[in-house]
């Protein structure tokens, strides 16, 4: 989805995962590959100085996090005091035609929520995020400067519908 997201950004001119799934013979799933240290700290380097999501890569690769658990973090389910980070939501994304991007707001994967250990370095990235990030202030954890905060597009029971990304 990020790749297909980065061609219509005009990012990249194509995506090369489509390329590598055409490839695969039916029904196997390519194997996977893991950064090493190094590799991981170049990129949290790199990401420190040149991407405003720095602290969402930290967390996602120090913790373990999956997609949809770290953009269904908000301020509330993080203790930095404690070291702790506390998985009680995930954040779908969506493509909906016509509207954009929808995200459905609904419980962890395996449907309860669960504690996540925060390493210093990482919860000193995150207190350094969220003086960055407060005004306005916004109970979300991750968002773009300037994008403002999601909106609650149906209140109604079960999952919330949110847009605005």
């Amino acid at each position: 989805m990020a790749l297909e997201d980065a061609v219509e950004d005009g990012l990249l001119t194509a995506n090369p995962a489509a390329r590598a799934a055409k490839n695969l013979p039916s029904g196997q799933s390519p194997e996977m590959t893991s950064w090493t240290a190094a590799q991981t700290r170049d990129f949290l380097d790199w990401s420190a100085e040149h991407s405003e999501l720095h602290a969402a890569w930290q967390v996602a690769l120090w913790t373990g996090l999956r997609r949809g658990e770290l953009l269904g973090l908000r301020w509330s389910d993080v203790n930095l005091d404690k070291r702790l980070i506390t998985v009680r939501q995930s954040a779908v994304p969506s493509r909906v035609k016509g509207r954009g991007l929808d995200i459905t707001i609904d419980t962890p994967k395996s449907g309860k929520s669960r504690m996540v250990d925060v390493d210093d370095a990482t919860a000193l990235t995150l207190a350094a995020y969220k003086v960055a990030y407060s005004e306005p202030p916004d109970p979300r954890l991750l968002r773009r400067r300037g994008s403002g905060s999601f909106q609650v597009a149906d209140p109604g029971p079960g999952a919330a519908q949110v847009s605005g990304m």
